[in-house]
C-alpha cells in the first residue's frame, strides 16, 4: 500500500494596509495641498475594505464615516481653495479620530504644519522656475497624473502638465538647465495658428519667436536668481534612464537629454504605432484617428524625438521611421 505525500499548502499573500503610502501623500501638503489631498482620499478608498477586516464599523462609526463623505463632497464643491481645505482636512479628521481610530493612522495636521521635505521642495523649485520664466507667455506648468506630458489651451493662456516621474528627473539638475531645455517647447506652443479652423504650426512665427523668449529667459536668470539658485543636490537622483543624447529638437538646434522609455498605453506609444504600422503617418491622419487637436498630435511627435529619441524622417507632411 503506497502513501501519498499531500501537496503543500499554498499560502497567499495577504495584503496589508501601507501607511507608508499614506504618508507619501500627506507630504505633497506642504507644496501642493489639492493634489496631497487627492492623493490621501484615493488611499482612503483603495485601503477602506482593508481597514475594515476584522473592524466592522459599528452604528456610531458608520455614521461618522457618512458624515466624512458629505464633508468631502462639500471640499470637492467649494467656492474657495480655502473652504476646500478646510473640508478635506475635516474628513480626514473623522477617519483618524472616529471611524478607524485603532488604526494607527498617521496625523494629517502634523503634515499641513511641517515643512516641505528635501524632495518636495526640489519639486517646487522646477515648477516654480518653469513658471516665472515663462509667465511672461501666459504658459503655466503644473503636475499631472498622466504618464505622459498634457497641455491645454484656454484663449492666450496655455497650461502643461508634466507626469511626475518627468518633474522629478528635472529636479535633479540646476532651474536654469530645466528652462533653457523648455525653450523650443514654448517657442511652439506660442507659435500655433489656426487655419481654416484647423491648428498648425506657423514656422515663420516660431523663429520670431524663438529669440524673444531666449531673451526673456536670460532676463528671469538675471533678476529671479535663475543662474544663483542651485537645485537641490542632496535629492536622492532617480536611476539613470537608458540611451544617449539627442540630436536638435527644434529648427535653430536646441538644448540635449536623456532618452526617456516610453510607457505602455502612453500618447507617444499610441502615435508611434501608427506611424509604423501606416495607419496614419500625417499629422491630419492621426487627429483623424485619435480625436485630439493639432497642438497635441505635434507635441506627442516631438516628445517621440526628444524625449524617447525616435528618429523620424517626413516628406511632403508623411512622418516614417
Amino acid at each position: 500500500m503506497s502513501s501519498k505525500v499531500p501537496p503543500a499548502a499554498i499560502k497567499i499573500p495577504t495584503k496589508k494596509v501601507r501607511l507608508d503610502e499614506l504618508r507619501a501623500a500627506y507630504e505633497w501638503l506642504a507644496v501642493d495641498k489639492p493634489r496631497g489631498f487627492r492623493l490621501a482620499f484615493k488611499w482612503f478608498a483603495e485601503n477602506a475594505p482593508l481597514l475594515l477586516k476584522g473592524d466592522p464599523l459599528d452604528a456610531a462609526r458608520q455614521k461618522a464615516y457618512d458624515r466624512a463623505v458629505k464633508t468631502r463632497e462639500l471640499g470637492d464643491h467649494a467656492g474657495t481653495p480655502a473652504e476646500a481645505i478646510q473640508a478635506w482636512r475635516t474628513t480626514i479628521l473623522q477617519y483618524e479620530n472616529i471611524v478607524w481610530p485603532a488604526a494607527g493612522l498617521p496625523k494629517v495636521d502634523a503634515y499641513l504644519a511641517a515643512p516641505a521635505t528635501k524632495s518636495m521642495a526640489a519639486l517646487q523649485t522646477t515648477l516654480g522656475a518653469l513658471n516665472n520664466a515663462f509667465a511672461p507667455f501666459h504658459v503655466s506648468y503644473r503636475i499631472g497624473d498622466a504618464s505622459d506630458r498634457q497641455f491645454y489651451r484656454n484663449g492666450a493662456s496655455a497650461t502643461f502638465d508634466l507626469p511626475l516621474a518627468e518633474v522629478t528627473h528635472l529636479a535633479t539638475q540646476p532651474p536654469l538647465k530645466t528652462v533653457l531645455d523648455e525653450v523650443p517647447t514654448i517657442a511652439q506652443a506660442t507659435s500655433v495658428v489656426t487655419v481654416n479652423g484647423k491648428e498648425e504650426l506657423d514656422g515663420t512665427l516660431f523663429m520670431e519667436n524663438l529669440p524673444k523668449i531666449l531673451h526673456a529667459t536670460y532676463a528671469w536668470a538675471a533678476t529671479a536668481a535663475g543662474i544663483h539658485t542651485p537645485h537641490l543636490a542632496s535629492v536622492p537622483k532617480p536611476p539613470k534612464l537608458p540611451g544617449t543624447p539627442k540630436p536638435p529638437c527644434a529648427p535653430g538646434g536646441g538644448p540635449t537629454v536623456v532618452y526617456m522609455p516610453i510607457k505602455p498605453g502612453s500618447d507617444m506609444e499610441k502615435v508611434l504605432d501608427l506611424i509604423t504600422t501606416g495607419q496614419a503617418n500625417t499629422i491630419p491622419a492621426i487627429q483623424a484617428v485619435t480625436g485630439w487637436h493639432y497642438h497635441k498630435v505635434t507635441m506627442t511627435i516631438s516628445n517621440l524625438r526628444c524625449k524617447a529619441g525616435i528618429n523620424f524622417t517626413r516628406k511632403n507632411g508623411r512622418y516614417s521611421i
